[in-house]
């Protein structure tokens, strides 16, 4: 005698939801500046998906950093692939 089960998962067949990270840092702990950048991608079906995200700079020491604060961006993206 066999059991079906269920199993409940972020992706299906054509449902795919991701959010991504990615912050890096000039030393420990960031007071040469940083940045950080947040992601969420749905591939709705196999033709369309979008994408969103914020990007947010820390000013620090170094040169490169010390303007760059002020510079946070908001990103969006809608794509139909055939």
């Amino acid at each position: 005698m066999t059991q079906n089960k269920k199993q409940h998962s972020i992706y299906s067949t054509y449902t795919q939801l991701q959010l991504t990270a990615l912050i890096s840092a000039l030393d420990w702990d960031a007071s040469d500046g940083s940045f950080q950048r947040l992601s969420l991608d749905y591939e709705v079906d196999e033709y369309w998906s979008w994408r969103a995200g914020i990007v947010n700079y820390r000013k620090g020491d170094k040169v490169l950093y010390r303007t760059i604060e002020g510079q946070d961006r908001f990103f969006y993206e809608l794509r139909y692939s055939f």
